[in-house]
């Protein structure tokens, strides 16, 4: 008979690994755009729009926080209880398709009558050890990903 795999609650810690990679991300798009082959009058509301996202995500501006979980309690069926960006608590099934890697954990959620999907991107860095090794146990052999069930 095999052992149930308690559930986790899961409530990520901001993330060094996290803003490096938006950093990274964002002076990689503002040298293609300096790069690119572009007239003078097309590039500078382009390198202007870079900027002023960047300035945002530096000052913490959420742009869609109905899809953003901070907060999710996952059993090892895949039902879950999210908390998302704007403080709504909602049940929601854990997706088969998150993603789990060594540096990166992407955990995508279904919640009932919504065409988007919360997600919760957790970089090494965002949890303890004890809580990451939990959560990628319960993601590789709970129940929710197995036919028939």
């Amino acid at each position: 008979m095999p052992t149930k795999i308690p559930a986790i609650t899961v409530t990520p810690k901001s993330s060094r690994h996290e803003l490096l990679w938006l950093h990274a991300l964002h002076a990689t798009a503002f040298i293609v755009t300096l790069a690119a082959p572009l007239l003078l009058f097309y590039k500078l509301p382009l390198l202007l729009l870079l900027i002023l996202l960047t300035i945002a995500r530096l000052r913490g501006y959420d742009f869609n926080p109905a899809t953003r979980v901070v907060e999710a309690t996952i059993e090892s069926s895949g039902r879950s209880k999210i908390i998302l960006g704007n403080g709504r608590r909602v049940a929601a099934t854990l997706r088969t398709d998150s993603l789990m890697t060594p540096w990166l954990i992407l955990l995508r959620f279904n919640v009932r009558h919504r065409w988007q999907h919360p997600s919760m991107v957790l970089f090494q860095d965002a949890l303890p050890k004890e809580q990451k090794r939990r959560l990628c146990v319960l993601l590789k052999h709970g129940t929710f990903h197995q036919k028939g069930e």
